[in-house]
């Protein structure tokens, strides 16, 4: 039996519908080359690199506040707004735009005290836009500096004239009481004090002899007793007659 083949009739898209999917198509294109269009000027701005003091950096006197960006920003419209610790304005220099380091520099004023500082800075984007933001640092109190203590200068005639006191004060304190004025020690006073020394020794004298006869005393009587221990008992009965032999 010959092989029969159907052929099933294929389905035709209406036109209305084909040119709404180019449309719709069409739309997407135009809406995502529109966002990335949109997006490259943001993406072009200039951005902020570093700065010096840093942001939250501790330093002792800042001489200048330096900005450097990813590129140079426009030489117009550069401001930096520095508030201190107290928040009044500090009055720095006017900014300046290096080109060649794509950076911004204001200088500081000498002394600044210490205490938080705020720096807010605005810049105009190579591309046109403005950009700013906003960064703190801290400046330390500086310590005083210990000041020298004061040298004792001592003149020759200074010197000479504390020698020639002390001397007069040992000359002073060698005066023996009641003595002559500009004298030393009086003849009585000096006889009296041999006499007093030689009352001192003899008493001295008195007393150890007395002690060496008492010693010897003692000496004679502990011999006399030892000797008579020693002695054996004589021979006699009861009735003092000696004993009957047997």
């Amino acid at each position: 039996m010959p092989a029969v083949s159907l052929a099933l009739p294929q389905p035709r898209v209406p036109a209305r519908l084909l040119a709404l999917a180019a449309a719709f198509v069409a739309l997407t294109v135009v809406t995502v080359l529109g966002l990335v269009v949109g997006a490259q000027p943001a993406a072009a701005h200039d951005r902020l690199l570093s700065s010096e003091p840093a942001d939250g950096q501790s330093v002792e006197a800042p001489e200048s506040i330096l900005l450097t960006f990813s590129s140079a920003p426009l030489e117009t419209g550069a401001q930096l707004a520095i508030t201190g610790p107290d928040g009044a304005a500090v009055d720095a220099e006017a900014p300046v735009v290096d080109a060649a380091g794509a950076s911004v520099e204001a200088a500081l004023p000498a002394g600044l005290p210490g205490g938080a500082y705020t720096v807010a800075w605005h810049v105009v984007s190579s591309d046109g836009h403005p950009i700013e933001g906003t960064f703190g640092f801290t400046v330390s109190a500086a310590e005083p500096e210990a000041s020298p203590a004061p040298e004792t200068e001592v003149s020759e005639t200074s010197s000479g004239e504390a020698g020639t006191e002390v001397a007069g004060e040992a000359d002073d304190l060698a005066v023996v009481p009641g003595a002559p004025d500009g004298g030393t020690a009086s003849p009585l006073l000096l006889g009296l004090a041999l006499l007093a020394a030689l009352a001192v020794v003899i008493a001295s004298v008195v007393v150890m002899r007395r002690k060496i006869m008492e010693n010897e005393d003692l000496r004679e009587a502990s011999r006399r007793a030892a000797e008579e221990a020693e002695e054996p008992p004589s021979a006699t009965d009861d009735d003092g007659e000696p004993p009957a032999k047997a």
